[in-house]
């Protein structure tokens, strides 16, 4: 596969696709060989406009014509059709989240691994340059003993969902924490790096999937407090909030905004990222740098910088809190 540009399918042809995927190829002067959705006589706009040179309704009719697959389907698929791929060694970035469960995302790294084809997960937010900023400044203690994290985020669910897959779980397999902390806790794990933790979990799901939910967690390596909240119908800060025994840093998860307790850490991320730099990234910008590392592993033989190892601990934290979920307290029981 080295040396020669890939023929890429793209699976699932929902608000994703049309918003982020297409326009990112474009920007990669990229065309895709396939485009991959049930519904084929909906989408030939989408074909128009992104070239493809194919159209199918199933991933067994393409699966030989192609090297590479972007998996961007309802996350109940995202297992079986990775995993069919990969078996047929056809290089995956998979959408998140990866899988329901620590075991099946183990057995995507081990299909991976058997093949020799390129596994990449969809955390687009750890390209973020604030975000791998926080990374260096943790790994290099500039805010001393890191103490505790607070993570906040949500509002009114506004994403143009193309069906009705997210409200159910049996297709998303899960709601707020599934889909928004599936980059949360990601984020949370990669720049805390311990995976000894008590962690309690509650959410208002009363049937259907969770629209609130709330973590609290206790890191017993490294002794760190972390608290989670998430939601799809009120406004949240939007705000993650790390303290250490040295200073401490506040930013947007949307963004690379950011204040901090004094100018040493702001001078050392403006180091590394100059301030017009940070004004000018946006989230195609991540999208497209996702498509590039995976693309890169492929043809060049890199490694990916999402590498899909690093994403089960997140998953495992998922996992773990709905099997311990509590039903969330209200403020007028």
């Amino acid at each position: 596969m080295n040396k020669k540009e890939s023929r890429i399918a793209i699976i699932g042809c929902g608000a994703l696709t049309r918003i982020f995927y297409i326009p990112a190829l474009k920007k990669l002067n990229k065309i895709p060989y396939a485009l991959v959705d049930p519904n084929v006589n909906g989408i030939g706009d989408l074909v128009k406009e992104s070239g493809a040179k194919t159209v199918s309704p199933s991933i067994e009719e393409i699966s030989g014509a192609i090297d590479a697959a972007i998996v961007a389907t309802p996350n109940y698929l995202h297992m079986s059709q990775a995993k069919f791929f990969l078996d047929k060694s056809k290089h995956v970035l998979l959408e998140k989240p990866m899988a329901a469960t620590k075991r099946e995302g183990r057995e995507l790294i081990d299909s991976s691994k058997q093949s020799g084809a390129v596994l990449q997960i969809g955390m687009m937010r750890r390209f973020w340059k604030i975000n791998k900023a926080i990374k260096k400044i943790m790994e290099e203690e500039l805010l001393g003993k890191l103490q505790s994290v607070s993570m906040e985020e949500g509002g009114v669910l506004s994403w143009p969902v193309q069906s009705t897959a997210i409200f159910d779980p049996m297709q998303s397999l899960g709601g707020v924490l599934m889909d928004t902390g599936s980059h949360t806790l990601d984020l949370l794990h990669w720049w805390v790096q311990d995976e000894d933790y008590s962690l309690e979990y509650s959410d208002d799901n009363h049937g259907g999937v969770e629209a609130d939910c709330s973590l609290g967690i206790d890191f017993n390596k490294t002794g760190i407090k972390a608290r989670v909240n998430l939601s799809r119908i009120r406004r949240m800060p939007d705000m993650f909030f790390l303290k250490g025994t040295k200073g401490w840093i506040k930013l947007k998860p949307y963004g690379n905004v950011f204040e901090s307790s004094d100018r040493r850490i702001e001078k050392y991320i403006y180091n590394q990222y100059p301030v017009e730099e940070l004004k000018q990234q946006v989230f195609l910008d991540l999208f497209t740098e996702q498509v590039q590392s995976w693309l890169s592993a492929i043809e060049q033989g890199t490694k990916p910088e999402i590498d899909a190892e690093s994403v089960l601990p997140s998953i495992r934290m998922i996992e773990q809190s709905y099997k311990l979920r509590r039903q969330m307290e209200y403020a007028w029981n």
